[in-house]
């Protein structure tokens, strides 16, 4: 993969990513269903946001989320000029991590989030990228 669209691919991912999480954190304190949330008994929202995994250190875990992905696009374009994509790969790692725990407590709970599949979708696709990329770099 050419780091220009290495480049183009993270910031789209991110810009999904990003919206995604940030309905998640804005969602997290209404009291009604949230926007095609709930979709069935085990595709829903509610079940996670009052669940344990929603929240780390009293903090909605969508506020990190968009934070993951705006630092993830902030390395992206600073990879235009530089190359970092080590710390892009340890930064997609770390992403990868949480969504292991999320996906991991969303299959305890029974209950799947349609925009945490999202955002967790936008970290796969963004680490594979990286992923590739790096290992291009590599050879």
């Amino acid at each position: 993969m050419r780091k220009k669209y290495l480049v183009l691919l993270v910031m789209i991912l991110s810009i999904i990513g990003f919206i995604s999480s940030a309905y998640l954190a804005w969602d997290h304190y209404q009291v009604a269903n949230g926007f095609l949330c709930d979709l069935g008994e085990s595709f829903g929202c509610d079940i996670t946001k009052e669940s344990k995994y929603s929240e780390i250190f009293n903090i909605p875990v969508g506020i990190f989320g968009m934070f993951w992905f705006l630092v993830i696009a902030g390395l992206a374009m600073i990879e235009r000029k530089y190359n970092i994509t080590g710390i892009m790969l340890g930064w997609g790692i770390f992403g990868m991590i949480f969504v292991g725990y999320f996906v991991h407590g969303e299959y305890l709970l029974g209950a799947i989030c349609p925009y945490c599949t999202i955002a967790h979708a936008s970290i796969i696709l963004i680490f594979v990228a990286i992923l590739d990329f790096y290992r291009q770099r590599r050879r």
